[in-house]
């Protein structure tokens, strides 16, 4: 099979031919359709985040595709079903899997596209347990980015920021993941105010239904918040940077008792914040990594039934996927990209 392996920082990934996954008794091979190409896999190849998996393996962690074979111990699959992975191989029996947290497990098995060979392949393998049908109604291209950011931006809003009818937010970054949650908290009921440093961003938040979209370059956001909120502040700020300037901005737009959710991996120290500061408004800081398995299927199902539509703008074959990497780094894409095979 073709794949795309990653064997250094800061180089291209190789496009090599690779003998196809055997498998294990427990284990689904997938012939893959699509897989979405995320921003933390630009971290892998620059070194600023370790995907944990010793070089060469083949980076992708957002796939969807079909069964092609089955091991022999798996009676839930059969060949030509429409899959897509959860792609946390998750232990099942720690504290954190029993209590509907598996996102972080404690004893996980693997990771697809970090731990263990991803999605820009042909084919990859994956237990037969940490897989959900993919409804007809949702294309490949769409599924591919739902593997991740789909259903990690799902759980910010909805788990982790708590938003519903009547909240408002703040979305710091309308990249992909961030023009995905602002699907996600108008779903939900929210009012949402979006930020960006690229206007055409700020342009397609204003078209999936941001309530105001600003560029903090040219204004103060903060003093906005406070303004549009009747000098309150929003309930919740989701940040997609996580720099310095983007977390210090929303900490300064939240109200008492507000949060604050960390889901982009920035790579400076965000700013101080007092004690005192915290205390006084019993303000939240909070990280969020991804969702567990159900959440993944509600994702799948708003999509299935038009509630939610992916915004995938750019597709690319695997021997572009450098090219699609390439763009996503000079910040050229809107929404999402994924390659398609």
């Amino acid at each position: 099979m073709k794949a795309a392996r990653f064997h250094e920082l800061n180089k291209p990934l190789k496009i090599e031919d690779l003998p196809v996954p055997s498998l294990e008794p427990n284990e689904v091979l997938v012939k893959t359709k699509a897989c979405g190409i995320c921003h933390t896999d630009l971290h892998f190849l620059d070194g600023k985040f370790s995907a944990g998996g010793k070089p060469p393996f083949v980076l992708g962690h957002e796939p969807a595709g079909v069964v092609e074979k089955v091991g022999e111990a798996v009676t839930t699959w059969k060949a030509g079903d429409r899959v897509i992975p959860y792609r946390f191989h998750t232990c099942g029996e720690c504290y954190a899997c029993r209590t509907g947290d598996e996102e972080v497990c404690y004893k996980p098995k693997g990771l697809l596209g970090f731990t263990c060979d991803g999605g820009f392949a042909e084919y990859f393998k994956w237990p037969a347990t940490h897989l959900l049908t993919l409804p007809d109604a949702v294309s490949f291209k769409e599924a591919g980015p739902l593997a991740c950011s789909g259903h990690s931006t799902y759980h910010a809003v909805n788990k982790r920021a708590g938003l519903t009818l009547g909240k408002t937010a703040l979305i710091n970054g309308c990249g992909g993941l961030g023009l995905t949650a602002l699907q996600f908290a108008k779903l939900a009921g929210a009012t949402v105010y979006v930020t960006d440093i690229d206007d055409k961003k700020l342009e397609k938040a204003k078209e999936l239904g941001a309530d105001g979209a600003y560029n903090p370059k040219k204004l103060d956001v903060a003093a906005e918040m406070k303004k549009l909120t009747e000098g309150l502040g929003v309930h919740a700020v989701i940040d997609f940077v996580g720099g310095p300037d983007t977390t210090e901005l929303g900490l300064n737009s939240l109200r008492r008792l507000g949060k604050l959710i960390l889901l982009g991996v920035g790579h400076e120290l965000i700013p101080k914040a007092s004690p005192g500061f915290l205390i006084s408004g019993e303000y939240e800081i909070l990280g969020c990594r991804s969702s567990n398995r159900q959440e993944l299927k509600e994702t799948v199902e708003l999509v299935a039934t038009g509630r939610f539509k992916p915004i995938v703008t750019k597709t690319f074959k695997l021997d572009e996927v450098n090219e699609g990497l390439e763009m996503l780094k000079r910040g050229e894409i809107i929404g999402r990209s994924c390659v398609v095979f």
